[in-house]
């Protein structure tokens, strides 16, 4: 997978919400940022990333929407991308869509 591809696996029915926003992560070994790509409610892609997590690492991550809301999702790590890693989140919140569409 490139970084120019979707974080997205051939089971994952969300629809993608494209946005570019920066996005703080927070994983057992440190702390660290990057931008938000193509997120839905399901997961995301987060490229730029410093430092890279590996996957089946458990992450925090705090971003705020297009209309302004802080963001707090867990999830963990999927894969690696050549700049950043893809994202599942955790269970527990049914749908970001009205929080992510202007």
């Amino acid at each position: 997978m490139t970084s120019k591809e979707p974080a997205r696996s051939g089971d994952d029915p969300a629809p993608r919400v494209e946005i570019r926003t920066p996005v703080y992560y927070r994983a057992p070994k440190g702390r660290g940022q990057g931008t938000m790509w193509d997120v839905s409610s399901s997961g995301a892609r987060i490229e730029l990333a410093s430092p890279r997590v590996r996957p089946g690492i458990k992450v925090k991550l705090e971003f705020t929407s297009p209309n302004g809301w802080v963001i707090i999702k867990w999830g963990s790590v999927v894969r690696e991308t050549e700049s950043g890693f893809a994202v599942r989140f955790s269970p527990g919140w049914s749908s970001l869509d009205g929080v992510l569409r202007n």
